[in-house]
């Protein structure tokens, strides 16, 4: 520990009653406390660990009331930096308009209100500040089965993302089917003479 500190507070505190324990075994017992009114120093370590000596250079562990150096480092842990979502183009491709039906993901940023469309890997990452949802979206069928499943997801998810009903069109990547007759005259006319 010589060389490992970045800064030693000699004058760390005076203990309290069950406030620390040592920090090894002694003859089986499982936790030594340290007697109150113990002066004690600190010692910050490179690594930014907080260490407590008794006067004696014996190691202490702080059992309670943290200080603002424990508390904010524990805070740090646990929240992190904040996830922003990126924007995600939804592109059909045949396989999805072959299957009939696709899973859409999107997300609403509390508080401005957007409401974008997102990638499915985005769709299980925890972000507190978006509110997320999952759509069935249909792509094959008559224009009025597609209208109607299509506006019932939207319907059901405006209430989760208020605002979703207005996102998007109900018929967006909806495609007339041609029957067997239109497909060939279809194909004919792409023929080159």
């Amino acid at each position: 520990m010589a060389n490992n500190y970045e800064r030693i507070v000699w004058d760390g505190g005076i203990t309290k009653k069950f406030e620390f324990y040592y920090g090894y075994k002694y003859a089986g017992e499982e936790i030594i406390p340290v007697r109150e009114n113990k002066a004690y120093k600190i010692v910050y370590t490179n690594d930014k660990e907080e260490l407590y000596f008794d006067l004696k250079n014996n190691q202490i562990v702080r059992y309670k009331n943290p200080t603002l150096f424990a508390q904010y480092k524990k805070a740090k842990k646990s929240l992190g930096r904040e996830r922003y979502l990126k924007p995600h183009e939804f592109i059909v491709t045949d396989k999805m308009r072959e299957k009939g039906l696709v899973r859409r993901y999107f997300a609403k940023f509390i508080f401005d209100g957007d409401i974008m469309e997102i990638s499915k890997q985005f769709s299980s990452m925890k972000t507190p500040y978006y509110q997320k949802i999952l759509i069935t979206w249909k792509l094959k069928g008559t224009k009025e089965q597609i209208l109607e499943s299509n506006t019932k997801s939207l319907r059901v998810a405006d209430g989760v993302l208020e605002g979703m009903r207005y996102h998007l069109d109900p018929l967006e990547f909806y495609e007339e089917e041609l029957t067997g007759l239109e497909k060939m005259q279809k194909k004919l006319s792409n023929l080159k003479y």
